[in-house]
């Protein structure tokens, strides 16, 4: 397994030495009912979408050469390094030509346009979800070429809170329900900061439901897996009787 490059490895322990102010959550009972909603949503979430998942699995393999799925280097709570899975929208070997995607970018595949349009290609973080590494709702993590980017080109992340963020890194984020144009770096980190400042149960279930009208091809997906899986159980008990 690769390992991170010594320039956010670097970051990272320096960041851990400063002084931070602590999280202050409602109360410990939130964090614990945190954890346990992203439990409980992530296992229902990947039994529904099992059927989805599997044919896009199997479209993408048929379109290019290449494992289906994408794990990339990401950064997670205080700087922590942490292994994402994405189901894979580019032609093996084309993300080493930048780490900024457009919409028209030549290396995308067709099923990972797609993918990419609908936001089914992020499914998979369930199980990033499920061991912990991240959560439904926080700060949407970097990849570790992007930090090394802003680290050397904005000498920003010693003074501004929310680059490290102490949250669990989400599936989605209080920027990516109030982003309405392309931000700036500072505007990013100054969202996070914001979730983690006012962070409660509540603040995650406005996330939550925005991000349901936001993503709706996710949930449309999520209803088509579960209508085909309970087919398959009404068909089963059938034979069986």
């Amino acid at each position: 397994m690769p390992m991170p490059s010594e320039t956010v490895a670097r970051v990272a322990e320096k960041f851990e030495a400063q002084e931070r102010r602590p999280v202050e959550y409602a109360r410990v009972a939130e964090n614990t009912t945190k954890r346990l909603i992203d439990i409980c949503v992530a296992v229902v979430g990947l039994t529904l979408s099992a059927p989805v998942l599997l044919f896009f699995l199997a479209l993408v393999a048929l379109e290019s050469p290449g494992s289906p799925i994408y794990i990339q280097k990401r950064i997670g709570r205080n700087g922590q390094i942490f292994d994402i899975y994405k189901l894979r929208t580019m032609f093996s070997g084309a993300d080493t030509d930048g780490f900024k995607t457009a919409k028209d970018d030549r290396r995308l595949t067709v099923t990972g346009k797609l993918l990419r349009a609908t936001n089914i290609d992020e499914l998979p973080q369930l199980v990033n979800v499920l061991n912990g590494d991240m959560s439904l709702i926080g700060p949407r993590p970097l990849s570790v070429d992007e930090t090394e980017y802003i680290i050397k080109h904005f000498n920003i992340w010693s003074s501004y809170p929310g680059f490290f963020p102490s949250a669990r890194p989400g599936l989605v984020g209080l920027e990516q329900v109030n982003r309405n144009k392309e931000m700036t770096y500072l505007e990013r980190f100054s969202y996070n900061n914001e979730y983690e400042t006012n962070w409660s149960l509540y603040l995650d279930g406005q996330i939550f439901i925005k991000a349901l009208i936001i993503c709706r091809h996710v949930c449309y997906a999520l209803m088509a897996g579960g209508a085909l899986l309970l087919s398959l159980m009404a068909a089963g008990i059938t034979l069986a009787g």
